[in-house]
């Protein structure tokens, strides 16, 4: 499934099921229906549901209707990881939300669109960055080339979604594993190098 058809799906699922306007009644609640449907769309990809909403912006005139005191609303939706490509997507949503007696009276207008951001770049992953710069490709074999190219996208991916230590530790018990290839052995002094440059 390519990126403009997950925007398309996500979309209509705001619009269907969380889109809202409602008086005494109880509102949809938006982080449920994500946290239960997202996966169903992003089924079958590397993705990490994000779900961070930042509201501001607030609009406020008491002497018009209360459609008129609203929120603009920004959610960080989820990343989606496209390691092949060497790139990760992340789709956000853009909404209105009204307040009215501390309910939530209004969701509407919802914008779905995404950004492309490198898998691995000095601005998004500093540490795996670093770490390439310093491992000697020269001496690397291409048989082991591509292992040692798979183990920088998970650590990239985990330095994204903020695990970078967890991401460090993982990768270095994969390079101990099979430090009896030198190849291996190259980037893990490489590895142990750029923790100390950066004080990992």
């Amino acid at each position: 499934m390519d990126i403009n058809t997950i925007v398309e799906k996500i979309n209509e699922l705001f619009k269907t099921k969380i889109e809202h306007e409602v008086c005494e009644e109880e509102a949809p609640d938006t982080y449920e229906i994500l946290s239960q449907e997202l996966p169903k769309i992003l089924s079958g990809l590397d993705y990490e549901m994000v779900l961070e909403e930042d509201c501001n912006q607030y609009f406020n005139a008491p002497c018009l209707p209360r459609e008129y005191r609203y929120f603009n609303c920004i959610m960080l939706v989820a990343v989606v990881f496209d390691k092949k490509n060497k790139k990760a997507y992340r789709i956000w949503a853009e909404y209105r939300s009204g307040y009215y007696c501390k309910v939530t009276s209004f969701l509407k207008d919802t914008s779905i669109w995404y950004d492309e951001i490198p898998l691995i770049s000095e601005e998004t992953t500093p540490f795996t960055a670093r770490l390439i710069e310093n491992i000697p490709w020269l001496y690397i074999r291409p048989t082991w080339k591509k292992n040692i190219e798979e183990m920088i996208l998970d650590l990239a991916k985990a330095e994204i979604q903020g695990r970078l230590e967890e991401g460090i530790k993982n990768m270095k018990a994969q390079l101990e594993k099979g430090a009896w290839i030198y190849d291996y052995g190259y980037v893990l002094g490489a590895l142990e190098r750029t923790i100390n440059e950066t004080n990992k």
